[in-house]
C-alpha cells in the first residue's frame, strides 16, 4: 500500500515540474512557438475560452438581474411620480371648478344688485330614485330661512326645506315631490315644473299640462312665472329638451334639462326674499 503511495506523490511531483517547465519554457522571447508550446496553447485555448465564456456568462446573468431590479425600482419611482401628478392635477381641476363657479355667482350677483344674497357651499349630497337633497353651510345665524331659493348663474337648484343655526336642506328642483310655476318665455305657456322619479337621475324634470295647440319646441327656455308658492318671477329653470304627447292625448308634456345640476354644484346663492 504505501508503494502505491509513494508512487502517486512521485507521478503529481514529476507533472508538476513538467508542467511548471512547459509554463517556464513557453514565456521565452521564442519568434517561434515549439512544439511543446504549441501543443501547449492549443490545449490550454480551448480551456480559457471555456472559461472566459463561463464567467461572461455569470457576469451577464447577475448584471441581468441587477439591472431588472434598477428597473424595477425606477418603475415604481415612475409610478408614485405620475400618481401625484395625476392628484395635482385633480386638485387643480377641482380649484379651477370652483373658482369658475364662485367667479359666475359674483356676476350674478353683480347683474341682480337689488336683491339680497347670501354665498354658500354645499357639503354633502342625498340622492336616490325619490329624493334630491343637497345640504348647505349656512343656517340661521347667517339669515337663511325656509322657503329661500337656492340657485346659480345656471339656473335654479331648489328651496330649501329644513334649517338649522349653520346649515339648511335644500329639496332639488328635480325631486319627484317638486313644482314651481313656470312659463316658457318664447311662447308664454304656464303650467307647473315637477320633479320625476324617471327623470330625475338624468338631472331632469317635466313640465305637462301645455295645450296641444302649443308652439313650444326643443330647445325653449323655461323660467319661474312667480304666480304663488316658493319661486318668484323670472329664475331660469331650463331648457326643453324634448315634447311628448300626454297619456289622455289631451296636452302636451314638455321633458326639461335644467340649467343648473344638483349632482356637481358646489357654490350656491340663497336668495332672500
Amino acid at each position: 500500500m504505501s508503494f502505491f503511495k509513494n508512487k502517486t506523490k512521485v507521478l503529481i511531483l514529476t507533472l508538476t515540474i513538467i508542467l511548471a517547465a512547459i509554463v517556464a519554457f513557453s514565456t521565452l522571447p521564442f519568434k517561434k512557438a515549439s512544439v511543446v508550446s504549441n501543443a501547449f496553447g492549443m490545449v490550454i485555448t480551448p480551456v480559457q475560452k471555456g472559461i472566459d465564456a463561463v464567467v461572461d456568462a455569470t457576469e451577464g446573468f447577475f448584471k441581468y438581474f441587477v439591472d431588472m431590479k434598477n428597473l424595477e425600482r425606477k418603475n415604481a419611482d415612475l409610478k408614485d411620480e405620475i400618481s401625484a401628478l395625476n392628484s395635482s392635477l385633480r386638485d387643480m381641476s377641482d380649484l379651477k371648478n370652483e373658482n369658475e363657479q364662485l367667479r359666475s355667482l359674483l356676476g350674478l350677483k353683480q347683474r341682480n344688485s337689488d336683491k339680497n344674497y347670501i354665498a354658500s357651499e354645499v357639503t354633502s349630497r342625498n340622492f336616490n330614485n325619490w329624493y334630491c337633497i343637497l345640504t348647505i353651510d349656512k343656517g340661521t345665524d347667517d339669515g337663511a330661512a325656509l322657503n329661500d331659493v337656492v340657485l346659480t348663474s345656471d339656473g335654479v337648484i331648489g328651496y330649501i326645506h329644513e334649517v338649522g343655526t349653520n346649515w339648511a336642506k335644500v329639496t332639488g328642483i328635480i325631486d319627484s315631490s317638486s313644482s314651481a310655476a313656470a312659463i316658457a318665455r318664447r311662447t308664454g305657456d304656464k303650467s307647473v315644473v315637477e320633479g320625476d322619479i324617471n327623470l330625475m337621475q338624468n338631472g331632469q324634470c317635466k313640465m305637462p299640462y301645455i295645450p296641444k295647440e302649443s308652439g313650444i319646441l326643443a330647445g325653449d327656455e323655461i323660467y319661474t312665472s312667480g304666480d304663488g308658492g316658493v319661486y318668484p318671477e323670472g329664475l331660469f329653470i331650463g331648457t326643453v329638451e324634448e315634447i311628448v304627447n300626454s297619456d289622455d292625448g289631451m296636452s302636451k308634456e314638455a321633458v326639461i334639462k335644467t340649467g343648473a345640476s344638483p349632482y356637481d354644484v358646489k357654490c350656491v346663492f340663497i336668495l332672500k326674499k
